[in-house]
């Protein structure tokens, strides 16, 4: 079964695209080949968009799923298994900002430091001179 993940995740709001691109792109290169939470989901709102209440649309999706052998302990598994997906997503994010910071932060800061100790350096060359 084919999924288009945007389709299962409303991106309205979200600020960034790439940021939403790139975390739909980790569900992907990470999805579970078998029956999952995101192929139940698929079924779900196909279900809904044809006009099905959602409770109806949800139990008949998750019925339709027990057929390939879904069931609800691998559900619970394949959502664990896509935050885990979307935590290490996370903290790659984390890892990668305090770089950021790091290389355009501080080395500002540290580039500052060094301009004030030069200034000093010159203001005492200026002193030594004036004397």
């Amino acid at each position: 079964m084919y999924l288009e993940l945007k389709e299962l995740f409303d991106s309205k709001g979200q600020s960034n695209e790439k940021v939403f691109n790139k975390l739909l792109e980790a569900l992907k290169n990470n999805a579970i080949t078998e029956m999952d939470y995101l192929k139940f989901k698929k079924s779900y709102i196909s279900l809904c968009q044809l006009g099905m209440d959602e409770a109806i649309a949800a139990k008949s999706a998750f019925v339709t799923s027990e057929t390939m052998g879904f069931n609800k302990e691998k559900l619970f598994t394949s959502i664990h298994h896509y935050q885990n997906i979307l935590k290490k997503e996370k903290e790659a994010f984390a890892y990668a900002l305090k770089n950021q910071i790091t290389n355009n932060v501080e080395s500002k800061q540290l580039e500052i430091k060094k301009l004030h100790d030069k200034k000093l350096e010159n203001i005492a060359k200026i002193e030594k001179i004036e004397r």
